[in-house]
């Protein structure tokens, strides 16, 4: 909110009145108590002939207006003189504001004609010439702190075009959760002079004033405390989130980089993830088919009793196993070794049901091999020992003929 005041006004030595310019903000906590306060610069203005410029919203506009009249200030014979002008701020910071920044040649072509008309209203050369604006709030509310940065130097730009003086005001609430402190400074520093709350403009002495600076400082003193604590709890919830992570990476590499095939299933027994290996060796495609199917579908009829009998193993805490068929999506038959363990919660109750598939087909068929073969050996073995008996007595026969 911006605010062209009264002000103290000067007399040189055989000149006439001039008024200096100057620009203040002030802080506040009740808007109803701000905008009584404005009313009561308005009507001072306006009384002692000068000139009031309004730019707000339309809600404030109304509010002033109303507490105007009640301090029976003739705001039709005000605004038909052009010593009240209210503008609507939103239409004013439109007119000037481009992607998001002020435009500093639009800024003057919108404010400096409103300026030139105030001043040529007053009824004389040294009455007062006061505004109030809302362009500036309304910037910080829509997010736009740099620029209302920005629009607080164009306004500095403006005062040193023309003699007023400018009060800004501030919603201490908007301050309160900002994340950059440096913003609050760089505002105060855009002022000649800072006010705080009407908290502490109303205590009516320096006693009091400096018991409310000491409260506050013991309060910041605390609230410094807290923020510290806190940066360090949240440095140590880094450090663990840090250590957990690779501690996870550490397990998934591990995964993904053994052959064995790693299958998580939730207690029911539906599939909730295959390990890349697993995915490779099962010759599995699209993994978004096989999620969330119960995993005992995928196994021969004949083979799936002791499937279940493994899963019921492992959902009361201990270790499933069995050895099975289990053809791929592709056809490819293949057979399997598989151990199934529970993972258990906080509560010790069990979570997941994590089976580990090993490959045994090459191997199963290399024991087919050789057992086929042994059987072939066998049968080698029992020929010649066959022709060997039979060859003993022929060859007796043969020696007694």
């Amino acid at each position: 909110m911006h605010t062209l005041s009264m002000g103290n006004r000067q007399k040189a030595p055989g000149q006439q009145f001039i008024m200096p310019s100057s620009h203040s903000v002030q802080f506040y906590e009740d808007p109803e108590v701000f905008l009584e306060q404005l009313a009561g610069f308005a009507g001072a203005a306006i009384g002692a002939g000068g000139c009031y410029l309004v730019l707000a919203t339309a809600e404030h506009r109304c509010s002033l207006q109303q507490r105007l009249a009640r301090r029976a200030i003739d705001l039709r014979m005000a605004e038909a003189a052009s010593r009240f002008i209210a503008l609507d701020a939103r239409e004013v910071l439109a007119a000037f504001m481009v992607e998001g920044w002020p435009n500093r040649d639009r800024f003057f072509a919108a404010l400096e004609p409103q300026l030139l008309r105030a001043r040529s209203a007053r009824l004389r050369p040294d009455a007062p010439l006061s505004a109030f604006g809302e362009m500036v709030a309304l910037l910080w509310e829509d997010g736009h702190r740099e620029a209302a940065v920005h629009l607080e130097q164009l306004w500095n730009e403006l005062l040193g075009r023309h003699s007023f003086s400018l009060l800004c005001a501030y919603p201490i609430a908007y301050f309160a959760h900002d994340s950059r402190d440096d913003l609050f400074a760089r505002v105060c520093r855009e002022h000649t002079e800072v006010m705080p709350t009407e908290g502490y403009t109303s205590l009516g002495s320096d006693t009091e004033r400096l018991r409310l600076v000491s409260t506050l400082q013991q309060e910041a003193a605390v609230v410094r405390a807290v923020v510290e604590e806190r940066e360090r709890a949240i440095a140590q919830r880094r450090h663990a989130e840090e250590k957990l992570w690779r501690s996870e990476e550490f397990v998934r590499r591990i995964i993904e980089s053994g052959v064995d095939c790693v299958m998580i299933l939730d207690p029911q027994g539906r599939l909730e993830y295959i390990s890349p290996s697993g995915q490779q060796a099962l010759e599995i495609t699209n993994l978004s088919n096989f999620l969330g199917r119960s995993w005992v579908e995928f196994w021969k009829e004949e083979d799936r009793p002791r499937v279940e009998a493994a899963l019921a193993a492992a959902r009361a805490g201990g270790i499933g196993s069995f050895q099975g068929d289990c053809s791929t999506p592709q056809g490819t038959r293949k057979f399997w070794d598989e151990r199934i363990t529970p993972v258990r919660g906080n509560d010790g109750q069990v979570e997941q049901l994590i089976a580990v598939a090993r490959d045994l087909t090459e191997l199963r068929q290399a024991q087919q091999i050789a057992v086929q073969a042994e059987k072939l050996a066998a049968a080698g073995r029992m020929a010649a020992t066959i022709a060997h008996e039979i060859n003993n007595p022929l060859e007796a026969v043969t020696n007694f003929i």
